[in-house]
């Protein structure tokens, strides 16, 4: 007869043939929970599912052939005896697979679960079953063993980890453990009685050749009551006696108080060896051997009388509360662990060792005294990136000792060595100082000190360790911080699901800020869920619940639903205001945390602007009639209408229980306009009043600048970007000319935060401008400098702008540079930019505020050298897009190095319609310990450059033709004197000009040329019919 547990596998009643169900549908549906579905995997019979996008979906027709087969499969693992069973499964402590009994609770569980009918038969049939599982559990362990070593796993797999969690189910701890454990079982002779697992596990960490002597051992002296500690125990002390005997001495009697033996040898190779106990300390003291005392301040102590209070609250530990005080003071007053036990084991008389032991043994009582002194007895860090641990080479796991870049002992959990520690590991000794050999503690978790949270350039990375742990999510949500935001898909946090099989649900929140993610809470106050839907539906009733999988289930069937971020536990820090003015209906789980989210949700929506009015649901009941179960909520009400219910019809039945709830708070009447004034408004101007206003723009800069609209400085680098905005800074504090042609309309309160050059060359730039402009810089009371720039996408940043904008009442701020406040991940990204530029714009738009970035251009742009800049060369995505008004800076020329001569274009334009080019010639001068530099700027109109540049053009092709036309002058009267010298005699100008294939304009300039500087000269030539012609021969020397 089938148990429960396969006739329930079995019951394939209420699963439809042609549904196709969500995972979670069809566990409700069937009936089978998570830990049957995770013993399927286990006997390789998985269930068969398919995914879509990142939900998880099951075919009922393949449902419905997999159920019989699951429970023909887990029939086969049943034990037939009569008796009660404890089901099958993978135990985490153990990894083996086996059938056991209930454990004994008493003697009256004793007598329930014994059959009395019971025969010897059937116990030696069932004891059968019990070794082949162990048997089989050992030989799991070695299988694994050798998937390790031979890397079989990475047929499929990248990692042994991920092998052991994918194809098993289990973390890498159990795998591990199974294959130390079977490592060890497979020493012990078949013959004699097999430890269990967690015998097996603590006998893996004696020596391979000493395993068997040390059981065996075990089980004469305890019989069938050997236990793991017992065998960890036994394995410490074997190590001990090992490590004695290499070194040749002779192993004294164990301390009869003691329960691990202490160092009490005086050779350096041991003191490596830590005492574990406060029983172990005093074994460890020396009594005989006096150091001397120590010159210490008024109040400190003596060796000796250290060694006083150690061996008096060694018997005494949690009684001497004042004696430990006293040596926590002495071990914060020698400035930690080093100079403590330097103190204690000052060399005299020879006696230095023993000094070591003394202090190893108050070490070893100070870490039995936790928690007391166990904040200055905690000497072992946790390995990092950083600083890795220099055995292995990893970040994580081990844990180190000693100052960073010296590290002095670390406890590898990877590599191996003679000295594993009890509490996991191997120690290794990395220095010859004998200090180096304390056995650092197992690194604690911080609990006074913040850990600093890591940073991601995408959410793929920041959640990369949870998909590796539990996968692909099953859930994922996004939230944003206003509607715009929801359109353009740029997200402030990202909240992600996991439902790994037979654990408990896994959520975690990755926000978004200045580009980079975080694992990290949202910052308060928190948008709400699904907030899009609140801003494009604003007449229809928001039903509020608790989770976002509740929200969808109600948005799938055409409802408008929202939920607060961190579950019942944190409404409070969520922003409430969009439901200003709505009708909400608050919906919690049926639970204590749902009821009390429904209050809490209800008190902070009545306390807000505009309050909204309120229902509540308190477990309404199934559709089918049954009540609300335990931790019901929106999803299963939604579940129990069936696959083929329409969604108009959920929504309905929905409306209805909402009618017959509770009446609404505060009134079930609307609003008066004149009442409650609207959450939103927006203006509304009529042509008439258009243009019958008064809008002007104002310019704080004639032609250059216009005020409450935000500027882009841009150009290439060393083009005096920098210079010039302290030049407008100082005009517009002072109502001068910027540039000495631009006048400036009225003075204002100016700030530059400049990042880049340092506080240095902006007071020497400073004091050059103002006395160029006839100011004294300490004279100028309207201008603020400031060494820092704000982080555009950190909301504390963005705060503190704000506050320091509002107290200085700034009416122009610089900011230079502007990479410095923007990530460079998203650096080509629009959205991205433009999100992180708006919401400083927000700010100092609303305070009145002009604001000015000094940025640059592309290095490679479509410009030809010498041109000046236009507005496409600005880098990065969604400046010029940005920028309402801009200033771009180029070169003319190269500059000269050395000269302090800057040929400069200034391009300016803005949406207002202000435009001009202007060539800048600024000389500084360079710089000399006895002459200051200087600040002489010269704006020339774009028409004067162009023709001197023209000029110079013309002049350049001018001298570049000369000089052509002289180079081929010169090779053309070097190929004439060649073909002259061949020839040997005078001959005619035509002979020469074709043997030389010489054109006759160029012939003759080159005869005429020769002629002059006397290199030929004219002659007759005679030819055969005595006619005489004009030629030319060269002159003799």
């Amino acid at each position: 007869m089938p148990s429960p547990v396969t006739a329930h596998a079995a019951n394939t009643v209420g699963i439809l043939p042609d549904a196709i169900y969500p995972q979670d549908a069809f566990i409700r549906a069937s009936g089978l929970s998570k830990t049957r579905l995770r013993e399927a995997r286990l006997v390789g019979l998985p269930l068969p599912t398919f995914c879509i996008g990142k939900r998880v979906f099951v075919r009922g027709r393949d449902a419905i052939e997999w159920m019989p087969q699951l429970a023909e499969r887990l029939a086969q693992r049943e034990t037939p005896a009569p008796h009660r069973v404890a089901v099958v499964g993978s135990r985490r402590d153990s990894g083996d697979l086996i059938v056991t009994q209930e454990v004994q609770r008493g003697q009256q569980a004793h007598r329930e679960l014994v059959d009395p009918a019971a025969t010897a038969e059937e116990l030696k049939r069932c004891e059968a079953i019990i070794e082949r599982g162990l048997q089989a559990a050992y030989e799991v362990g070695l299988a694994l063993k050798e998937i390790h070593d031979r890397k079989l796993y990475k047929v499929r797999y990248k990692t042994f980890e991920n092998y052991i969690r994918h194809r098993w189910g289990h973390n890498r701890n159990w795998g591990y453990g199974v294959m130390r454990a079977a490592e060890a079982a497979n020493c012990i002779p078949r013959d004699t009685k097999q430890p269990n697992y967690k015998q097996a596990h603590a006998l893996s960490y004696a020596p391979a050749e000493d395993r068997a002597r040390i059981w065996e051992s075990l089980q004469e002296e305890h019989g069938d009551a050997v236990t793991a500690d017992k065998v960890r125990d036994a394995v410490h002390d074997a190590r001990h006696e090992n490590e004695r005997s290499e070194a040749g001495e002779d192993i004294p009697p164990a301390s009869p108080t003691a329960t691990t033996p202490g160092p009490t040898t005086s050779s350096p190779q041991h003191l490596d060896t830590v005492v574990r106990h406060k029983d172990d300390a005093v074994d460890a003291v020396p009594i005989d051997i006096q150091p001397p005392d120590v010159e210490v301040d008024g109040g400190s102590l003596s060796d000796e009388e250290v060694r006083a209070i150690l061996g008096e609250a060694a018997d005494c530990a949690r009684q001497c509360e004042e004696l430990v005080l006293k040596l926590h003071h002495e071990w914060e007053r020698r400035g930690g662990p080093r100079g403590f036990l330097e103190g204690v084991a000052k060399e005299n008389s020879g006696e230095v060792w023993a000094g070591l032991q003394l202090a190893y043994g108050m070490l070893a009582f100070m870490d039995g005294l936790d928690p007391v002194l166990q904040p200055v007895c905690d000497g072992g860090k946790a390995a990092s990136r950083r600083e890795p641990c220099p055995v292995c080479e990893k970040p994580d796991w081990c844990c180190l000792t000693g100052p960073e870049g010296a590290i002095e002992a670390a406890v590898c959990m990877r590599v191996q060595s003679s000295n594993p520690r009890p509490n996991g590991g191997w120690a290794h000794k990395l220095r010859d100082d004998p200090l180096a050999y304390y056995d650092p503690p197992r690194p604690r978790p911080a609990t006074s000190k913040a850990k600093e949270t890591r940073s991601y350039a995408s959410l793929s990375e920041a959640s990369s360790y949870f998909v590796s742990k539990y996968g692909q999510p099953t859930g994922e949500w996004e939230y944003f911080r206003d509607d715009d935001a929801g359109r353009n898909g740029i997200a402030c946090g990202v909240v992600l699901r996991w439902d790994p099989a037979g654990e408990d649900k896994v959520i975690r929140q990755f926000t978004q800020a200045g580009g980079t993610w975080q694992c990290t809470h949202m910052p308060a106050p928190r948008p709400l869920y699904n907030l899009l839907g609140v801003a494009d539906r604003p007449g229809e009733i928001v039903l509020i619940v608790e989770g976002e999988s509740a929200a969808d289930a109600l948005t799938s069937v055409g409802l408008l639903a929202v939920t607060s971020s961190g579950g019942a536990k944190a409404p409070d820090k969520t922003d409430w205001s969009p439901l200003a003015g709505r009708n909400v209906v608050v919906w919690g789980d049926n639970d204590p945390d749902g009821r009390a989210y429904v209050e809490k949700v209800t008190e902070l929506l009545s306390v807000i602007t505009n309050p909204p009015r309120i229902r509540t649901l308190t477990a309404p009941d199934l559709i089918d009639g049954s009540p609300m179960p335990t931790k019901g909520d929106a999803v299963d009400w939604i579940n129990n209408h069936g696959d083929a219910a329409e969604p108009q019809v959920i929504a309905g039945n929905l409306q209805a229980i909402i009618d017959a709830s509770s009446e609404w708070n505060p009134d079930d009447a609307e609003p008066a306009a004149d009442e409650v004034p609207p959450a939103v408004t927006y203006q509304l101007i009529t042509c008439r009043e258009l243009a019958a206003g008064d809008y002007k723009l104002e310019y704080l800069i004639e032609n250059a600048m216009v005020a409450g609209q935000p500027l882009i400085i841009a150009g290439q680098q060393k083009t005096l970007k920098t210079s010039f905005i302290i030049a407008a800074a100082i005009a517009l504090a002072t109502a001068g000319y910027f540039l000495g042609k631009l006048l400036v309309g009225r003075a204002a309160r100016v700030a530059v935060m400049s990042g880049e050059s340092g506080l240095a060359t902006i007071q020497e730039t400073a004091f050059r401008i103002a006395a160029a402009a006839g100011h004294h810089l300490a004279d100028i009371d309207n201008l603020f400098w400031s060494p820092d720039v704000p982080k555009f996408g950190d909301l504390d940043h963005l705060e503190a702008i704000e506050r320091f904008l509002v107290e200085n009442k700034i009416e122009v701020l610089f900011i230079d540079p502007a990479y410095l406040c923007l990530p460079s991940a998203d650096s080509g990204n629009l959205m991205a930019q433009g999100e992180l530029l708006r919401g400083m714009a927000a700010i100092c738009q609303r305070l009145g505020v002009t604001m000015v970035l000094a940025h640059h251009t592309k290095k490679n742009t479509a410009t030809p050298a010498g041109d000046p800049p236009e507005l496409s060369d600005i880098a990065w995505a969604g400046f010029a897009e940005f920028a309402r008004q801009w200033w771009l800076i180029g070169r003319r020329e190269k500059y000269k190095p050395g000269s302090g001569e800057h040929k400069l274009w200034l391009s300016v334009g803005g949406s207002a319609g202000h435009s001009g080019l202007w060539g800048v010639d600024v000389s500084e001068g360079v710089y000399s310990p006895h002459t200051p530099r200087t600040w002489d700027v010269e704006v020339r109109p774009s028409s004067e450059v162009f023709e001197e540049k023209a000029d110079d053009r013309e002049q350049r092709k001018q001298a570049k033709a000369a000089e052509r036309k002289a180079e081929q002058l010169d090779s053309d009267c070097r190929q004439i004197v060649a073909v002259m010298t061949r020839l040997g005699r005078a001959e005619t100008k035509s002979v020469i000009r074709d043997a030389a294939q010489i054109t006759g304009s160029r012939a003759n300039a080159a005869f005429c040329h020769l002629e002059a500087d006397g290199t030929v000269r004219s002659a007759e030539v005679t030819r055969d019919n005595n006619q005489k012609y004009g030629g030319y021969e060269l002159c003799q020397e």
